[in-house]
């Protein structure tokens, strides 16, 4: 155990805390709900490296394909316009998105996938030359998808029950398009999507872990969450703004006067 990890644990515990006691002074679902969210987006803030985070926006790619509202977009510096609130943002300028639960059920987790297709349909360009940061056996055919995290501050089934519903309702799902890894706080279990088992994935007994596995990650679940979020995530060093992708290189205007030689 390292002097870093050890501070990041400490911190998490910290934090814990603090979600517990803000949740506890508020009763209005409503009002709870926006707490989340605000209380994880500037947990975000303080640790992962960011742009600026965005919330309750919409994703667009340049198919012009557009995802539904996402709780929060953790975006990067190649993100145009910066709309913290409610704002339309380019995929190319979403490292990953986030979707808050304050309790995961049955009914929960179906709109969790769906979501969570609307942002995996999303493709991100990449140019020659673009360099993505990443593990290095990440399958590179996933660097073009948006990662999705769930993180739900309690759930209403079983460890088991979670893994067995996931599974379920992800299975007419493509590899691709399924949520990465659900978080959930007060049970102190992660979810981890190994999919088809490639790249980095948990092993057991020498073999390397497929589709929905459950991990008891107790007091350092919120730590996985970091860990998550800084190591498994793309980030790309482009070597063109992605802007180019959306806007048309043939743009017809009328001329008005004559043209100066």
């Amino acid at each position: 155990m390292t002097k870093l990890v050890d501070s990041l644990k400490a911190y998490s515990n910290v934090l814990q805390a603090k979600f517990k006691a803000a949740r506890q002074s508020v009763t209005d679902s409503d009002v709870k709900g926006g707490l989340n969210e605000e209380i994880l987006s500037k947990f975000i803030e303080d640790i992962v490296p960011h742009w600026f985070i965005a919330k309750n926006s919409q994703i667009v790619d340049s198919h012009d394909a557009i995802s539904d509202e996402q709780d929060i977009c953790v975006c990067n510096q190649h993100q145009f316009f910066v709309q913290p609130q409610g704002g339309l943002l380019i995929a190319e300028g979403v490292d990953f998105v986030i979707q808050v639960k304050a309790k995961l059920s049955d009914s929960e987790i179906s709109r969790m996938v769906h979501n969570c297709s609307t942002v995996k349909a999303l493709k991100r360009m990449t140019s020659n030359g673009d360099i993505p940061s990443v593990l290095p056996n990440l399958p590179t055919d996933r660097y073009g998808y948006i990662p999705y995290v769930c993180v739900s501050f309690s759930s209403e089934l079983s460890p088991k029950t979670l893994q067995e519903r996931l599974t379920a309702k992800t299975i007419d799902k493509k590899t691709a398009q399924q949520p990465d890894v659900i978080f959930v706080l007060d049970r102190g279990i992660t979810l981890f999507n190994c999919r088809d088992g490639r790249g980095h994935t948990w092993q057991h007994n020498g073999k390397q872990a497929k589709g929905w596995i459950c991990l008891d990650t107790g007091n350092d679940t919120l730590f996985e969450f970091i860990s998550f979020c800084t190591r498994n995530v793309p980030r790309f060093t482009r070597l063109t703004s992605p802007l180019n992708y959306y806007i048309p290189k043939n743009v017809q205007y009328k001329m008005i006067g004559d043209i100066l030689i």
